[in-house]
């Protein structure tokens, strides 16, 4: 079967699409990858990192308020709804893709601060209100010894409403040290004994607002101390999350990239490489053959017709070079040689026409037989 020069091309460019697709396909595979990757920071990486910020978030709210809360707030329902909201995170974490061992820690936190909110809501104003009423117990007291004149025992009743206010906002239970100092002074003094009676009752009640600012900044103190364990938490269970699980993922997906770069760039290289190879030898299997025609052809047109194309092909070309070889041929000796005879006088050779169209022939014949006739 005849090969043609067409489809010799049309073969080389099927090559090169050939290597392009197969690089190609290989590129899509890694895409593939890329894409279960992205998907995984999207649906996976990305919600807990969203769920990290969550509970800074939660936490910082349910705080703000717990530790200040404001007038008219039912703190039994705001317990409630705070401990459901942070409770329901518990599942979260354990159903993200942190490591087991981080979502437990984070949930045990979370479980030290459910526990630890409510006490803080409960107390808070107690010690303003046993303050209030300490105040109130503090005047009969301060009205006696103003009959009395004693002014010694009335500096140390002051000494002693100092300390239960300061207690209220230095929140440091030591200042029940100043007031057991101006208590000590006062049952010490020669008139207390006319002082007893209005004296016990304001005690009594200044030992109650000490007793309630020390609930109250105990738990105050361990839900705070809660909250400073669950942020601490948070944040080395965020940063082990991007050393053990987003910062792999994030190199893979750069891997898969990179590779995806080289694999392509190679793909192209190569296909220009073997499309210029191709190229070259094609227009050299096309060109040297021409070149060889062009100068049998000039040698024939200088009458040099021993001239001949040695080509060995099946193809266009080769089918030329055939052709111009029996031309050459039948031209040197179907034309030339019996022009030679017939210079020296010899009418005996024969011509034989292809057809009706072979003017050269039918003419060099028609010389020959008119020649024999005129003879």
């Amino acid at each position: 079967m005849l090969s043609s020069i067409k489809a010799k091309l049309i073969s080389s460019f099927l090559l090169v699409v050939a290597i392009v697709l197969v690089f190609g396909g290989f590129v899509m595979i890694k895409t593939s990858n890329v894409k279960a990757l992205t998907t995984t920071f999207v649906g996976d990486y990305w919600t807990t990192a969203d769920l990290l910020m969550e509970t800074r978030i939660t936490f910082e709210e349910v705080a703000n308020i717990a530790l200040a809360p404001p007038e008219g707030l039912d703190r039994e329902a705001f317990i409630l709804e705070s401990s459901r909201s942070l409770d329901a995170m518990k599942d979260r974490f354990h159903q993200s893709s942190l490591p087991r061992s981080e979502a437990d820690a984070i949930v045990g936190e979370l479980n030290d601060v459910i526990v630890a909110i409510a006490e803080p809501v409960r107390l808070f104003g107690n010690p303003g209100a046993m303050m209030e009423a300490a105040d109130d117990a503090v005047g009969p007291l301060l009205e006696l010894l103003e009959k009395q004149g004693n002014t010694a025992l009335t500096n140390k009743v002051w000494e002693a409403v100092m300390a239960f206010n300061d207690i209220l906002i230095t929140n440091d239970p030591a200042e029940k040290n100043a007031f057991d100092s101006a208590a000590n002074n006062i049952e010490s003094h020669p008139d207390f004994a006319s002082l007893r009676t209005a004296y016990m009752p304001f005690k009594q009640k200044a030992l109650a607002v000490f007793s309630a600012a020390v609930d109250y900044i105990d738990a105050r103190k361990k839900f705070s101390t809660a909250g400073e364990k669950l942020a601490h938490q948070l944040d080395e269970s965020e940063a082990t999350f991007e050393r053990v699980v987003v910062d792999p993922a994030s190199q893979e997906v750069l891997a898969v990239l990179t590779s995806n770069q080289v694999i392509l760039s190679s793909g192209l290289f190569l296909s220009a490489i073997i499309a210029i190879a191709i190229g070259f030898i094609t227009a050299s299997r096309i060109s040297t053959p021409i070149k060889q025609a062009a100068e049998m052809l000039e040698s024939m047109q200088k009458g040099h017709i021993d001239h001949r194309l040695n080509l060995d092909r099946k193809d266009e070309l080769g089918r030329m070079a055939t052709a111009m070889n029996a031309f050459a041929y039948s031209l040197e000796n179907e034309i030339i040689k019996p022009l030679q005879q017939l210079s020296k006088g010899d009418l005996t050779f024969e011509v034989h026409p292809q057809d009706e169209k072979d003017l050269l022939r039918n003419a060099l014949r028609q010389l020959c037989e008119d020649l024999n006739e005129t003879m």
